[in-house]
């Protein structure tokens, strides 16, 4: 029930034609740390990226680094 309900907020959220409500959206789901990335491309302090597409006009999800072990691939033949 709650992933449908996650689901049904983030929908709403990307439909969502106003970028100050589709952030009060997002922070349902992410908390309040989640804000609109800046346009000036410094990154600012948070480290949030400002790069990639902005979901609901809001904001940009930042993504982690893809961190590779070596063994990974061993242990799946």
């Amino acid at each position: 029930n709650r992933v449908q309900s996650y689901a049904q907020t983030a929908k709403q959220a990307k439909a969502e034609p106003s970028a100050e409500k589709a952030i009060k959206l997002w922070q349902e789901l992410f908390g309040e740390k989640f804000k609109k990335a800046s346009s000036s491309g410094g990154g600012g302090s948070s480290g949030q990226s400002t790069s990639g597409s902005a979901i609901g006009g809001a904001a940009a999800i930042t993504t982690p680094p893809v961190v590779r072990r070596p063994n990974e691939a061993r242990r799946f033949g």
